[in-house]
């Protein structure tokens, strides 16, 4: 063990152990075997069966164990309930394939209002005259002038940064102080000292460990939404494809290992989607059944888009969810509500120019789309799908034409 444990070597041990294990509300987790304990605890291995895998008639006990240096590679443990002796099987499965562990870090961009004063800022933005928008000829020229206004003060109090980090955002579980286990168990193993490497990251360990169980049972007691638990849980899977994006495709019988060809392709392939259904048999008569019913149904209707008013907009911005992406404008929903005061008239004076003239502004049109693998081979581009993220601006004329209007 302690050549496993110099090495870092993942590893996996199963078997008839005779040691019971204790795993009740009663007595808690342990082994009848306090010096066994020591020694799993010491080199870092965990026992994850906690069901009796050998039951008799006066007695049921957990003899048979799996211990793993690794935990999270491992996807789930089962006693099948089958045998052809005394004792269950004890069973693991463990990730392999694409799921392998990375221990590769991302550079995200951000936003920085660490150096960031508050009165400063707010002298600034209301300094700002955005009137000077409706001095411009068309819509995408105000719009292109308010981008500007806007990232000029923006900018000098909140520059945008990069940095690399290893998780793009940490888990509701992780906390000051396991971040601080976890900097000091680093600490010694950069110094190779083993004997506090070995406390250290058990500690790390215990901690992780207690502070998922209680921010888990603390989210279902509070009846969080299933979308936050699955948020979170994610993060428990170290294979998270919600996150993978493919290191090859297939096109053409070529295949395609570079980053910047792969996004190309994808592009190319999601933009000639609407080519493929054009093509589609009977698609010409289908449109024409569907026209001539929209037809009837309209016949003598017709809708007028009334102006957007201030208190409108002044309501769209203050529900806006600070949780959501950033469009390629690099004005996100936080920005936009740290400013409302100032751009609330603005964007309105945007928005009804935009309906007067019946022009969508081209900047609004640009997304940021992030191929979403649904099933099969990861390698052809048929099993994605593009998720595009807007700038937050557009989402209002949306929600404007959505709901302001109903012909029939």
């Amino acid at each position: 063990m302690k050549l496993i444990d110099d090495q870092q070597l993942e590893t996996h041990l199963l078997g008839d152990l005779n040691i019971n294990y204790i795993a009740n509300a009663n007595h808690g987790k342990n082994f009848e075997n306090k010096k066994w304990g020591d020694v799993i605890s010491k080199y870092g291995f965990q026992q994850l069966i906690d069901k009796p895998t050998r039951v008799s008639k006066h007695k049921a006990s957990i003899i048979d164990h799996i211990y793993s240096n690794t935990r999270d590679v491992i996807k789930e443990t089962s006693e099948p309930d089958y045998t052809i002796s005394d004792h269950l099987p004890v069973c693991f499965t463990r990730f392999t394939g694409e799921c392998k562990k990375t221990n590769e870090h991302k550079s995200i961009t951000y936003r920085s209002f660490k150096h960031s004063s508050k009165e400063a800022f707010i002298s600034d933005k209301m300094t700002t005259d955005f009137n000077l928008i409706e001095q411009q000829s068309d819509i995408n020229g105000s719009l292109s002038l308010f981008y500007d206004l806007l990232n000029s003060v923006v900018s000098k109090h909140a520059p945008i940064k990069q940095k690399r980090v290893r998780y793009v955002k940490q888990p509701g579980w992780f906390n000051e102080e396991i971040k601080n286990s976890i900097h000091k168990r680093n600490g010694y193993y950069k110094k190779k000292d083993w004997e506090n490497y070995r406390q250290a990251r058990n500690k790390t360990t215990a901690l992780i460990r207690k502070s998922k169980i209680n921010f888990f049972n603390k989210a279902i007691s509070e009846n969080q939404n299933v979308n936050y638990l699955w948020q979170h849980l994610k993060h428990m899977n170290v294979c998270d494809s919600s996150s993978t994006y493919p290191e090859v495709i297939e096109m053409n019988n070529d295949t395609i290992t570079n980053t910047t060809e792969i996004a190309n392709v994808l592009n190319s392939h999601f933009v000639s989607i609407s080519n493929i259904i054009e093509k589609e048999n009977n698609l010409h008569n289908h449109f024409s059944s569907l026209k001539e019913c929209l037809d009837k149904k309209l016949e003598g209707n017709y809708f007028d888009i009334k102006p957007i008013t201030v208190h409108e907009v002044k309501h769209l911005l203050n529900k806006l969810n600070t949780n959501k992406s950033t469009g390629l404008d690099g004005i996100g929903p936080k920005i936009l509500k740290l400013c409302w005061d100032n751009i609330v008239i603005p964007i309105t004076y945007l928005i009804n120019k935009s309906l007067t003239e019946g022009v969508f502004p081209s900047t609004l049109k640009t997304a940021s789309v992030i191929p979403l693998h649904k099933s099969g081979p990861k390698s052809d581009p048929n099993n994605y799908r593009p998720i595009s993220i807007l700038p937050t601006i557009s989402k209002f004329l949306k929600d404007i034409l959505q709901h302001s209007y109903n012909p029939f």
